[in-house]
């Protein structure tokens, strides 16, 4: 695996605004990810992991707390009811170091 590109790290202050750049948030999620950034690569994935379309990503950064929710739907892997895919919502909150002044 190599880290090479520029979406694990940039120069932009993402982390001074009160909401994160989706554009931002997308690149370091895809090259976790997929360990490249490759987006394509990254909705293969998804889709072999039952994820139905494309996910939705937003962040906020509050007295230094990063948090993070991604929306998405998610069908059953055996549906043997023809249930509709299901609304699902992870949320984390991380504290970044440093920037309690934000």
């Amino acid at each position: 695996m190599r880290f090479e590109t520029k979406s694990f790290s940039s120069a932009e202050s993402w982390h001074k605004n009160e909401t994160v750049s989706s554009g931002v948030l997308e690149d370091r999620f895809y090259s976790y990810f997929t360990g490249d950034g490759n987006k394509l690569s990254a909705y293969t994935k998804l889709k072999k992991l039952g994820v139905v379309g494309n996910m939705e990503l937003s962040g906020t950064v509050n007295n230094g707390d990063l948090t993070l929710v991604a929306k998405y739907k998610m069908k059953f892997w055996f549906n043997l009811f023809k249930t509709e895919p299901l609304d699902l919502s992870q949320k984390v909150k991380v504290h970044l170091w440093g920037l309690e002044d934000y």
